[in-house]
């Protein structure tokens, strides 16, 4: 946690210094951004795909169905 003397010396200095600070703290983001995209990319793995029954086929008429719910 960043204490009050330093925030109050932060906002003493000139404004050409507070923006180089804030371009080194958004590489340092930016790097950090980087980084943690590496390690939540998974592998890709093989995708299969598992076919299922459901008992028997259904067929649904739109009209009906949409007509029930009062469209």
């Amino acid at each position: 946690m960043i204490a009050q003397e330093t925030i109050g010396q932060l906002q003493s200095i000139s404004v050409g210094e507070r923006l180089h600070l804030m371009e080194i703290l958004l590489n340092s983001l930016r790097q950090d951004m980087k980084n943690m995209e590496r390690k939540v990319q998974p592998g890709l793995g093989r995708f299969t795909v598992r076919t299922f029954n459901l008992g028997q086929e259904i067929h649904a008429d739109r009209d009906i169905i949409y007509a029930e719910r009062g469209f």
